[in-house]
């Protein structure tokens, strides 16, 4: 009688079977991310990336905005396979789908404040952070086009075990890249008083005399609602904001918002007042008040009677500038900043203002907006910027100065002849009167348009300069102790260096002498 066939042919094969089983292969059509890790191109971009952010940015050795759009580009490319190997995405649909969700964050990340901020701040809880929200880097896109070659010539194969460990190596390497991608940055000093306030990474502050550069104190853990005044600290809790002396927790005073259900925020102090801006606890983002309370006994002075949007805002020798969006407009108030009157209301439309500066009888407002006349729909937008010289006693604009942008490498300032707009590589000097310009040459980074006995402080190699307006030469040359990029500070006719690893220069503005040095 014949044997009955073995049901399980497939089994009696395996029986037999010496060794590992093989791996499954790919089948037909499906894109193998994990093989993208290992192409050359692939590779490039993540030593770039890593290169870029933790040997480059800050060092003062390639502009700032060269780094940010190498950071961009290279980080286009990496994302993408990362993405598509961690959600298992092997059809060219739904490879294609990482990359348009790489590309939609990305975009929303550059172009929505509010966005980079959360961005920024989730992480901070691995690694202190800082995104920069820049819509020109939006330029950098056309980079996911190579990431989608690179996976799509990714040809399907079973990788060895050696080529798995190599691709476990890769994929480490490109995450930390990604996400430690925006390294803290040491912010400037503060001066305030006769102190100095030093930021340093994790929320701490250090205290310094300002005559002699010693640690007073360490305030620990600083909440981002507190602001400080030589001894005094002003705290934001709900709706009230305590008063308080930085080393000791006795309050000397306690203010209300007066607005049920509205929290106060502090933004700028003086030896005589607390300027705070009170806001719906539930909605920060809805427009709010300005008041300003006594800084002795916190009795309210005054309230800005129209409730308007915060963007900006500065206080500047006996005027208190606000930035801010009334009646759906955004316009400069300029207040008096002992009473709240209004001094002058300046339309701007759709464009953003920087940092005011008052001389003489005007004060010089640096303004900038996106240009779309002309632009077509793949084109990015261009900036322009103006720089605007305002009469301080009418508001009426005296004249105007064209200049190629207004991003963040450019700066105004000037002296009782001159303004001076200055750009990563030029500085045009600007005839005070007619707003002609006068000169223009090439000339360090210039750390700050705020000058100190005539000169300004600026960045060459691994020193700071100090600049003469006149023709831009050197007036003196103080080397740094560190190559990360520094902030500069003014007050007094001194220059307040700052920089990783958390150091800071008091440098006497007029000889280039180091006053003193602070070394955490």
């Amino acid at each position: 009688m014949a044997a009955a066939p073995d049901p399980t042919p497939g089994l009696a094969a395996a029986r037999g079977r010496v060794g590992p089983r093989p791996a499954r292969e790919p089948e037909r059509g499906q894109l193998r991310p994990a093989l993208a890790l290992l192409r050359p191109a692939w590779l490039v971009a993540l030593l770039a990336l890593l290169l870029n952010d933790h040997v480059l940015k800050g060092a003062g050795i390639l502009p700032r905005w060269l780094t940010g759009k190498v950071s961009d580009v290279a980080g286009l490319v990496v994302a993408p396979a990362l993405l598509a190997l961690v959600v298992r995405a092997r059809g060219r649909v739904a490879v294609a789908a990482c990359h348009a969700a790489v590309g939609l964050g990305f975009s929303l990340l550059k172009t929505v404040p509010g966005a980079a901020e959360a961005w920024s701040q989730a992480l901070s809880w691995l690694v202190p952070s800082r995104l920069w929200c820049d819509s020109t880097d939006l330029v950098a896109l056309p980079a996911l086009a190579l990431s989608w070659r690179l996976l799509a010539a990714a040809r399907p194969q079973s990788p060895s075990e050696r080529e798995r460990g190599r691709h476990l190596v890769a994929a480490a390497l490109g995450l930390f890249g990604c996400v430690a991608t925006s390294r803290w940055e040491q912010p400037p000093a503060v001066p305030r008083g006769d102190m100095i306030y030093l930021p340093k990474a994790g929320g701490d502050v250090d205290v310094l005399d300002r005559a002699t550069g010693r640690r007073r104190l360490t305030l620990y853990d600083r909440a981002a609602s507190e602001l400080a005044w030589g001894r005094r600290a002003y705290r934001a809790e709900g709706e009230r904001i305590f008063a308080h002396d930085i080393d000791a927790p006795m309050r000397h005073w306690v203010a209300a918002s007066t607005l049920p259900g509205w929290s106060l925020t502090p933004l700028e102090a003086d030896d005589t007042r607390l300027y705070a801006f009170a806001r719906p606890v539930q909605a920060k983002a809805e427009p709010g008040y300005l008041m300003a309370f006594e800084a002795a006994r916190g009795t309210k002075l005054w309230s800005y009677p129209e409730r308007v949007r915060l963007i900006t805002h500065h206080l500047i020798e006996g005027w208190f500038f606000l930035h801010a969006e009334r009646d759906g407009a955004r316009t400069l108030l300029a207040l008096d900043a002992a009473s709240g009157a209004t001094r002058w209301a300046l339309p701007l439309g759709d464009r953003h203002a920087i940092r005011p500066v008052v001389v003489n009888d005007l004060v010089l407002v640096g303004v900038s907006w996106a240009d779309k006349a002309g632009r077509e729909p793949d084109q990015p937008l261009r900036e322009r910027g103006e720089l605007w010289a305002v009469e301080a006693t009418t508001g009426r604009t005296r004249w105007t100065f064209a200049t190629s942008s207004w991003r963040s490498t450019y700066k105004i300032g000037a002296t009782t002849d001159v303004a001076i707009v200055a750009s990563d590589q030029t500085i045009d000097v600007i005839d005070l009167a007619s707003g002609r310009k006068i000169r223009g040459y090439p000339a360090p980074y210039l750390l700050t348009a705020e000058p100190a006995a005539g000169i300004w402080p600026a960045l060459r190699g691994h020193a700071i300069v100090g600049v003469r307006p006149a023709d831009g030469t050197e007036a003196w040359h103080t080397p740094l102790p560190s190559i990360a990029m520094p902030n500069v500070a003014v007050a007094g006719g001194v220059f307040y260096v700052s920089g990783d690893p958390g150091y800071l220069l008091a440098i006497e503005a007029k000889s280039g002498r180091i006053r003193w040095q602070f070394e955490p």
